[in-house]
């Protein structure tokens, strides 16, 4: 075996570098589209849309009768896992002691790791903006709640795709639009803070978006 695949093949190395792939995930893509295991390359999944949206099927049967089927039909779609690669070459092995020839290959997966991850998030991103299409202007004047409007949005979400408890919603801001959410009056407003010195101490704390 030579030393390129003694070390290669190290239980070490290897975790290093299923470690540098799990830090390198990036938050936005990951919330766009969270990674699903799926049992093979190819496979159907379902599509509701506006037209087919969730349907809660009847689960009650009689003795001996049949059970409600979940089913695929013509609108559903069909997923592809295509695979995708990168390669770091290592130049001039034989010059490398073993301990060297393991730090760059340390140096490699973590370098395949981030760039790969950047190059997922630009995919989804751009995958999210086309599905998306162009978005509306929002302006907020002084007697506008964002709050408010931003409930109502997550309510139209909830009772449109009807998955119950399941649900889960998240928001995506974009560095401008949130700069103009949080200084936005009535946002301001409801982050009022004290030290406990009566109202002419009250201040106000500006809200922070999760960091990751």
């Amino acid at each position: 075996m030579s030393r390129l695949s003694e070390i290669s093949s190290s239980p070490t190395l290897r975790e290093f570098a299923q470690g540098a792939a799990q830090s390198s995930i990036m938050p936005v893509a990951d919330f766009l589209a969270p990674t699903v295991e799926v049992p093979t390359s190819t496979g159907r999944y379902k599509v509701y849309t506006e037209k087919n949206r969730f349907h809660i099927p009847d689960t009650l049967r009689t003795l001996g009768g049949r059970a409600s089927e979940l089913r695929f039909e013509v609108g559903d779609a069909t997923f592809n896992c295509e695979p995708h690669a990168l390669d770091y070459p290592v130049d001039n092995l034989e010059q490398l002691e073993a301990e060297g020839l393991e730090n760059m290959l340390r140096e490699g997966a973590v370098a395949v790791a981030e760039v790969a991850a950047l190059a997922h998030e630009k995919s989804v991103i751009d995958a999210a903006l086309a599905a998306v299409g162009a978005g509306t202007d929002k302006a907020w004047n002084s007697a506008a709640d964002p709050i408010a409007d931003v409930d109502d949005a997550i309510l139209a979400v909830i009772k449109a795709a009807k998955y119950g408890s399941l649900m889960g919603v998240g928001i995506l801001f974009g560095a401008t639009a949130w700069k103009v959410f949080k200084n936005q009056e009535k946002v301001r407003g409801r982050f009022v803070v004290g030290n406990g010195g009566g109202r002419a101490a009250l201040g106000l704390a500006v809200p922070t978006e999760q960091s990751a």
